[in-house]
């Protein structure tokens, strides 16, 4: 059923909707050509600003490349010539030489190299490091250190995988285990200083050897 407000369109009519339909069609497509080739010129000029930009990142490179300096080979020149020693004058205090045909005791050349004045050094700041660092006195005595680097010389004659090896059952070694009990011995190690800490400055602990250097 046709409503009757509603009004009846003849033909004219609708060539007139169908002419508007096409015209808004066209206007649409047109502004989409429009809008297309902007977006085109838009990401030409973003590559060609892309592409002088690497050509100029390339040319700084290759300058740069350029300003470095290549480090030269240094070539060394080996020749064999005869050994020069460097003269260096002894210090310490003179030694007399033994008599041709006499014979020291051990102790004696022991003596010649490791001073009383040293072994006394080394007791008093043993015995300090183990004051600051357990709060009771070493009691290390000249003969106990005389008697740990003697103990030492033989382990360097009859060595063993560790130190405990010499007071065990089955591997013990009269000559350094009858000396001195294991554990005094390890006791000692542990304490054994030859300068106090406290004394040291910043100087000396650039020093890689202050502990030990004279």
């Amino acid at each position: 059923f046709i409503n009757p407000k509603q009004r009846l369109l003849g033909v004219k009519d609708v060539l007139e909707v169908l002419d508007a339909n096409n015209s808004d069609l066209d206007e649409s497509d047109s502004d989409s050509d429009v809008e297309d080739d902007l977006i085109a010129e838009d990401n030409l000029q973003l590559q060609n600003s892309i592409d002088l930009e690497n050509e100029s990142g390339d040319e700084d490179t290759a300058a740069t490349d350029e300003n470095l300096a290549t480090p030269s080979r240094i070539n060394f020149t080996w020749r064999k010539c005869a050994f020069e020693p460097t003269d260096v004058p002894f210090r310490g205090a003179p030694i007399c030489a033994l008599p041709d045909g006499e014979i020291s005791t051990p102790y004696d050349y022991f003596s010649r190299f490791i001073s009383r004045q040293m072994l006394e050094n080394t007791c008093l700041n043993s015995n300090e490091y183990c004051m600051q660092k357990n709060g009771i006195d070493g009691r290390l005595t000249i003969k106990e250190l005389e008697q740990v680097i003697g103990m030492y010389l033989r382990m360097g004659i009859v060595q063993m995988p560790g130190n405990r090896v010499y007071w065990e059952r089955d591997t013990r070694y009269a000559p350094v285990a009858d000396v001195m009990s294991r554990n005094r011995f390890q006791h000692i190690l542990t304490i054994l200083h030859f300068k106090n800490n406290l004394n040291a400055s910043e100087v000396d602990k650039n020093d890689k050897i202050w502990k030990v250097r004279p």
